[in-house]
């Protein structure tokens, strides 16, 4: 099976993404909430992928309430991310943001922890500051960004000192998580006849951008 190492983390090509999870803009309404989604973070660990992001704005909190309670004793098999909505991403204000979301996710600590977009109104150093805290303090593993331009990202990761991670959202039907589509799309899906490039991956691990997937 394929994977991708990134940071000193093993995962799953695609990731599952949880913005739909009690929220009513979808429209799936409370037995999608209640039945279904657990049902869907549960089958995509029985297929091995691992990253489930799910964020503090999603459904204001509940998302992270049904993936923390779908985590219930398969903790241990999940890469769990989340997300800040940056108002005001300052140190202590991170902290007591990324405890709230644990307490939601009923976990000690999340693999990783995001920015959800970028504040334009706090300076970069501000905000580095507080990530790089947030990572002395042992509840979260690692820290990203979300809808970041590339130079932005850049320039925190600079400023925080340690590898900044970031996902790219893929939107695709529910069906790609059926077992024959996983392999014939993940594994077997590449053409035969098409010369496959030697060259090596130029960027540095925690550089790979993780695609995630989301229900249509």
């Amino acid at each position: 099976m394929r994977h991708v190492e990134a940071d000193g983390v093993r995962l799953f090509p695609v990731g599952l993404g949880t913005w739909q999870f009690g929220s009513g803009e979808w429209g799936y309404g409370t037995a999608y909430a209640t039945n279904v989604a657990p049902r869907i973070v549960e089958r995509s660990l029985d297929l091995g992928v691992n990253l489930i992001d799910t964020a503090e704005i999603y459904a204001f909190g509940r998302s992270e309430r049904i993936v923390g309670a779908a985590l219930s004793g398969r903790r241990d098999e999940a890469f769990l991310a989340t997300k800040l909505l940056p108002v005001l991403p300052l140190d202590p204000i991170v902290s007591w943001r990324a405890r709230a979301s644990l307490r939601r996710l009923g976990t000690g600590y999340v693999d990783l922890y995001q920015l959800h977009w970028p504040n334009p109104l706090v300076p970069p150093s501000r905000v580095a500051d507080a990530l790089a805290k947030l990572l002395d303090s042992g509840i979260v593993s690692h820290v990203g960004v979300s809808n970041y331009p590339l130079s932005r990202w850049q320039e925190l990761e600079r400023l925080v000192g340690r590898p900044v991670a970031t996902m790219h959202r893929v939107q695709c039907p529910r069906t790609l998580l059926r077992p024959e589509n996983i392999r014939s799309r993940l594994f077997g899906g590449r053409d035969k006849n098409k010369p496959q490039s030697n060259q090596k991956n130029r960027n540095t691990p925690h550089r790979i951008v993780l695609p995630r997937l989301m229900y249509s």
